[in-house]
């Protein structure tokens, strides 16, 4: 992790981040969500099974067909607590969202588990 401190591009920096959370959780995918003028937009995705060996790809949400809302990702950005879903396609009752499989939909991959947490600066700002 100390790594991470000594990257100065913020675009690298961001997918070091979601390479490092994705080994740390063993997942095969990961997205990363900024926050731009109060909206929680795409930014980068890995994934092991669409993306083979190389796993990742840096998106825009303007380059890709789909339009993927994320209620959990939104919710734990506004809120700031992180949140395990353990079936995305399964939630647990009483939940203040649903999943949008609009993704695996189009794509044809299977979302399963859901950890989303807020990405914050060490200024304390939710950004992602």
């Amino acid at each position: 992790m100390e790594k991470l401190a000594h990257i100065k591009d913020v675009h690298a920096l961001l997918a070091e981040v979601l390479l490092q959370a994705r080994r740390l959780t063993r997942a095969d995918a990961g997205s990363i969500y900024l926050i731009e003028n109060n909206v929680l937009n795409f930014s980068y995705i890995h994934n092991d099974t669409l993306f083979g060996a190389s796993g990742s790809i840096a998106i825009s949400m303007r380059a890709i067909p789909w339009r993927l809302i994320t209620f959990p990702g939104r919710v734990r950005a506004l809120s700031g607590k992180p949140l395990l879903i353990d079936d995305a396609y399964h939630l647990p009752s009483g939940m203040p969202f649903a999943f949008n499989d609009s993704f695996d939909r189009q794509s044809g991959y299977r979302t399963q588990s859901i950890l989303a947490v807020p990405l914050v600066t060490s200024n304390s700002k939710t950004v992602g």
